[in-house]
C-alpha cells in the first residue's frame, strides 16, 4: 500500500493504491477464497461546516465528491479500511460451478454426494405440497381468496 495525505488549505488530499490479498469466503459452499483486492483513491476531507442551526438540506454538487471531518483531522487507518471494504466484492464464489451446500444434510457437493432421503422434486415449498395434496392454495390461510 502506498499512500500521500497533504492539506490544502482546509482539506486533506488523500491519495494512494491499495493492494492485498484477503481470505474470504465462498457464498455458496463456505470454503475460503483468497481474493486479491487492488484499489486507487483519491479522495478530498473538508472540516464539517460549523452551522448556528441545524437544517435539512440536500449535498451540493461539490459536496458530493468529498468526505468530511471533525476536529483536528481524520485516521487514515479508517480511510484505508473504508477503501479496503468498498474494494470488496459483494460475493465471491470459490469456482464458477461451485455446487454449494446441500439445503437438507449440509453436505458440501463439490467434495461428496448428498446422502439425505429427499430428492430435488420434494425440495418445493410446504405451502406448495399441502396445495397440491388438497386442490386449493389458501387452505392454510384463512380468509384469503381463493384462485377463479
Amino acid at each position: 500500500m502506498t499512500a500521500t495525505a497533504e492539506l490544502l488549505e482546509s482539506q486533506i488530499r488523500i491519495e494512494g493504491n491499495l493492494e492485498t490479498k484477503i481470505e474470504l469466503v465462498c457464498a455458496r459452499c463456505l470454503e475460503p477464497v483468497v481474493e486479491e483486492v487492488s484499489r486507487t483513491f483519491d479522495l478530498f476531507y473538508a472540516p464539517v461546516p460549523k452551522v448556528e442551526k441545524p437544517t435539512i438540506d440536500q449535498l451540493k454538487d461539490d459536496e458530493t465528491e468529498i468526505g468530511f471531518y471533525k476536529g483536528e483531522g481524520l485516521f487514515l487507518a479508517d480511510v484505508l479500511k473504508e477503501q479496503l471494504l468498498l474494494a470488496l466484492p459483494l460475493k465471491v464464489i470459490c469456482q464458477s460451478d461451485c455446487r454449494g451446500l446441500c439445503p437438507n444434510c449440509g453436505a458440501n457437493l463439490n467434495h461428496e454426494e448428498c446422502r439425505c432421503e429427499t430428492h430435488a422434486t420434494d425440495r418445493e415449498w410446504p405451502l406448495s405440497r399441502a396445495s397440491s395434496r388438497t386442490g386449493s392454495r389458501n387452505n392454510s390461510f384463512p380468509g384469503l381468496a381463493s384462485p377463479v
